[in-house]
C-alpha cells in the first residue's frame, strides 16, 4: 500500500495544536495525523460493525431471512 500526501487548511491555532501533539507524542505530524485518523476511522466501523451485528441477529430470529422471504425468479 502506497502512501498519498493531503492537503488541509486549518487555522493556526488548530496546526499549533497539532504540532504540539505530535511532538508530545514523540513522532512526526504526518505519523500524528495517521494514527488519529486510523484511530477514528477504526472506532466508527467497530461501533458500525457492532450495530450491524445486532440487526442482523435480530432480523434472523424474526425469521426476515427465511428462505420463503427471498424474491423468486
Amino acid at each position: 500500500m502506497g502512501n498519498q500526501q493531503l492537503n488541509a487548511r486549518v487555522s493556526d491555532e488548530i496546526a499549533e495544536a497539532a504540532r504540539a501533539a505530535a511532538s508530545d507524542a514523540g513522532v512526526n505530524l504526518g505519523e500524528y495525523l495517521t494514527r488519529l485518523i486510523d484511530a477514528d476511522t477504526r472506532g466508527r466501523r467497530a461501533v458500525f460493525d457492532a450495530v450491524f451485528d445486532r440487526f442482523v441477529e435480530d432480523a434472523k430470529a424474526s425469521g426476515l431471512f427465511d428462505d420463503d422471504l427471498k424474491p423468486t425468479a
